[in-house]
């Protein structure tokens, strides 16, 4: 898509949440496979390090205080469809990309 950071981004990492569905799709070599790659390919080209969060069940805690380090520019969330995530990631005061949403109505 083309997507170049934002002027004011603030760090150099952009934190990667990936969503277990999407680990698991992972780990099976398909789609979010190759969405991944890319994701990594493309932020190595930028001189980004991407920081890979797998999500859980276990609240949004963890998630938050990685995105309120200071280095962290920003999130790319793939395959993220659960409210509580999503509502993190709409108060961040930084850019944010999702990737592949599935939401549910």
């Amino acid at each position: 898509m083309r997507y170049s950071p934002a002027v004011e981004m603030g760090g150099s990492r952009i934190v990667l949440a990936v969503s277990q569905v999407a680990m698991l799709d992972y780990h099976r070599y398909q789609f979010s496979w190759y969405v991944l790659q890319g994701l990594k390919e493309r932020a190595k080209v930028l001189g980004l390090d991407l920081v890979t969060h797998p999500l859980s069940d276990k609240g949004t805690q963890a998630l938050t205080d990685l995105l309120n380090q200071e280095d962290i520019g920003g999130i790319l969330a793939l395959t993220v469809d659960d409210p509580a995530i999503l509502d993190v990631v709409v108060n961040l005061k930084k850019p944010a990309v999702l990737v592949n949403p599935s939401f549910r109505t």
